[in-house]
C-alpha cells in the first residue's frame, strides 16, 4: 500500500474478492500490539466487503460509502475492476472556480458561493 500510495488493497483468492485491507485495518493491527510479522493479512482484513458494479452512478457509490462509513468501495462485476475511494469521489464532485480577475473578484464569482468568495478575496489581496 505504501509503495503504491494507496489507502487499500484488495485480497483476492483466484478471481474472487475475499477481502479488503484498508488504512483503518492497518491502524487497528498496529494498535493491537501483536507481532505483525507473524500475523496473516486475513487476521486484519475486512472480509467479504460490499462492492458495486463498475457502472454504478457516482452518487449511488457515495451514498453507500456514507451510509456504511466506508472510505474505499470495491467495484466489481464478473471481475474486480478497481476501488472507488473518497479521493475519487471528491475529484468527481469538486470543481475549482476559475481564477478571478483583479479587482472585481467578488462580483465575478458570486455564483460559486461563499467558499469561492473567500478564495476570490484571498486572490484579490494578492493583487493589491
Amino acid at each position: 500500500m505504501v509503495r503504491l500510495e494507496s489507502g487499500s488493497t484488495l485480497i483476492m483468492q483466484a478471481k474472487f474478492l475475499v477481502g479488503i485491507l484498508t488504512e483503518r485495518d492497518v491502524f487497528r493491527a498496529v494498535a493491537s500490539g501483536e507481532d505483525l510479522t507473524k500475523e496473516p493479512v486475513s487476521a486484519w482484513m475486512t472480509r467479504e466487503p460490499q462492492s458495486v458494479a463498475p457502472d454504478t452512478a457516482v452518487e449511488e457509490a457515495a451514498q453507500i460509502m456514507r451510509r456504511n462509513g466506508f472510505r474505499h468501495l470495491p467495484a466489481d462485476g464478473r471481475h474486480v475492476r478497481g476501488v472507488v475511494s473518497l479521493r475519487d469521489l471528491f475529484a468527481a464532485r469538486i470543481r475549482r472556480p476559475p481564477a478571478p480577475a483583479c479587482p472585481n473578484a467578488d462580483e465575478q464569482n458570486t455564483h460559486y458561493g461563499v467558499i469561492a468568495t473567500r478564495i476570490a478575496r484571498d486572490r484579490r489581496a494578492e493583487c493589491i
